[in-house]
């Protein structure tokens, strides 16, 4: 008898753990089934308006919108260290506003990532030597104004009422 509620207690907790690893994991990734396939490379940031025709994006910022925390090189990181290094021998600087088609983008790349939630390409960038205290030349921002005003537009946010059908429906696979 003892057994048995152990179990329950304990299988509780793991769904509890499981529940939580799945909103990471969910955050990351809508669809499981496409957990491991190429991930579809956008042309525009999470804030353009879907209903307007977008402006082609400068080469920086479509690089930094394309990397994602997947491991290897669905990473897309290769892409963006090849691009931020043409553009450094080209003259432009890493602390330097992103010369974007529309005005509002341009801020420093540093500024998209921590806006766009790029911890790996985060990372990679202060390994690298761009400033975490860059300020865009246009209104004065650094990459944490950033984060502020536009992380929670850019990543998903999903409840536990929410995950529950895909835990269950993944549970049964």
């Amino acid at each position: 008898m003892q057994f048995s509620a152990i179990t329950k207690e304990r299988a509780q907790q793991y769904y509890t753990v499981l529940t939580v690893m799945m909103a990471s994991m969910t955050a990351a990734y809508q669809d499981f089934s496409k957990l491991n396939q190429e991930p579809m490379l956008r042309k525009c940031t999470p804030f353009c308006d879907k209903n307007k025709e977008c402006l082609d994006h400068h080469e920086l910022l479509v690089a930094i919108v394309n990397c994602t925390d997947m491991l290897g090189s669905l990473s897309n990181l290769d892409n963006l260290k090849e691009c931020v290094d043409k553009y450094t021998k080209g003259g432009w600087g890493k602390d330097d506003d992103v010369p974007d088609a529309v005005l509002e983008n341009r801020c420093p790349l540093i500024h998209w990532a921590a806006a766009l939630g790029k911890c790996n390409a985060l990372e990679w960038m202060l390994a690298s030597g761009f400033s975490p205290v860059a300020k865009s030349s246009g209104n004065g921002e650094t990459a944490l104004h950033r984060a502020i005003k536009l992380l929670y537009k850019s990543r998903p946010k999903f409840t536990v009422k929410e995950l529950n059908p895909k835990f269950a429906k993944w549970l049964a696979c």
